[in-house]
């Protein structure tokens, strides 16, 4: 398919871009965002000479991708609000089915996030294998496969904590794979292939201590846990490549 795409062509064209959906955020119930290095600041570094053509494209993605996460976010922690506090009797009604249409969005978006994700951390250490990494049936299997090869045939000597660093990063393979799992088997899954369950449960008072969506919001933290080592791992790679 053929279309106009938007582009942004400087450092300066980043940071304004970024005010725009600062000024976004504030304007719609103040959307608050996972910390993340600065689009003038990542441009910066993404773009040198030797990167990757596509990894600040993919940053950027990663960054809008999260402002859509956390206004759906939003909807749901109000309405959980909401209900613990008013007790409203099930059924539908509008905050329902807000909350309904948020956490559908929020299913698809933590899961498809999490290979976008893994795809940026391809991207920015071993490009030469992202399309690889696109490719395959199972996206998760392939990051694991990519990241344990290149620790086990090169590791890292970024500094004396090598050893270290190299096991964070198994430990890190496992805790993306359970997230994903976690998100897949409870949500996604069912939403996007089979008789979906978010409909049964947003228009009930939830009672029990499983909330669901209490459980899709820990699904998103998660993400965000990992999310705010995006900005360290672009700045470690930065210092090595140099």
């Amino acid at each position: 398919m053929k279309a106009t795409e938007y582009c942004i062509k400087t450092q300066d064209d980043a940071a304004s871009f970024e005010k725009l959906l600062d000024q976004y955020c504030i304007e719609h119930n103040n959307i608050i965002r996972w910390p993340l290095m600065k689009l003038g600041d990542a441009y910066s570094v993404l773009k040198r000479n030797g990167r990757d053509s596509r990894c600040f494209s993919a940053y950027l993605d990663l960054y809008l991708q999260n402002i859509a996460l956390q206004k759906d976010v939003t909807i749901i922690v109000e309405e959980i609000n909401r209900e613990y506090q008013s007790g409203t009797d099930e059924g539908f009604f509008a905050e329902r089915m807000n909350r309904y249409i948020a956490a559908s969005n929020t299913a698809h978006r933590i899961r498809a996030m999490w290979d976008k994700l893994m795809g940026f951390t391809v991207l920015l250490h071993w490009s030469d294998r992202y399309d690889e990494f696109c490719k395959s049936n199972s996206r998760i299997k392939a990051y694991g496969k990519i990241a344990e090869s290149w620790i086990i045939t090169h590791g890292i000597s970024l500094s004396p904590d090598s050893e270290q660093w190299n096991s964070s990063w198994s430990e890190e393979i496992c805790k993306i794979k359970d997230c994903v799992e976690f998100i897949s088997n409870n949500f996604r899954t069912a939403e996007a292939h089979y008789v979906g369950r978010l409909w049964k449960w947003a228009f009930a008072i939830q009672r029990d201590e499983d909330d669901p969506f209490v459980e899709l919001i820990k699904a998103a933290n998660d993400l965000g846990d990992h999310f705010r080592k995006i900005s360290t791992i672009i700045s470690l790679s930065d210092a090595y490549t140099r």
